[in-house]
């Protein structure tokens, strides 16, 4: 985190290069806790003004999905293969409407599917909802 706040305060001065950075660091999927980023204003800022945003795709999602998209959250990946513990340790309800859900939230581009050589497994497409969905929920 030391890293990244000496990259932010040399970018701050200079806002495309800094929003880029942020964009970066989204398309990595770069591990940075709420805590951390909470230090540093530009970040803060960012959740506040995206907060509305991040309330309107609950209205646009049935419950299941809701609940579906903050697990997935609170794991930071969901495997293919650990499925069935997963709707245990949530309490999401059967493996077809999940199943159901979780085609809907691909459709909505919230979550991806990441296929490698050894695994499959979903995540929230975008860093800072998922780092939202993990500290408000």
């Amino acid at each position: 985190m030391q890293l990244a706040s000496g990259v932010y305060a040399a970018l701050k001065p200079h806002k495309p290069l800094l929003k880029q950075y942020i964009t970066f660091l989204q398309s990595l999927h770069v591990s940075i806790s709420y805590d951390s980023l909470s230090g540093l204003q530009e970040f803060r800022l960012h959740f506040a003004q995206n907060e509305t945003i991040y309330l309107q795709f609950r209205k646009l999602m049935t419950v299941r999905q809701w609940k579906l998209l903050i697990a997935i959250a609170k794991e930071e990946r969901l495997k293919k293969t650990t499925v069935s513990n997963f709707l245990q340790k949530f309490i999401l309800g059967s493996a077809s409407s999940v199943k159901i859900a979780l085609q809907s939230l691909l459709e909505k581009r919230l979550i991806i599917s990441i296929v490698l050589p050894n695994e499959e497994f979903y995540l929230v497409d975008n860093l800072f909802l998922l780092r939202y969905l993990q500290y408000k929920n």
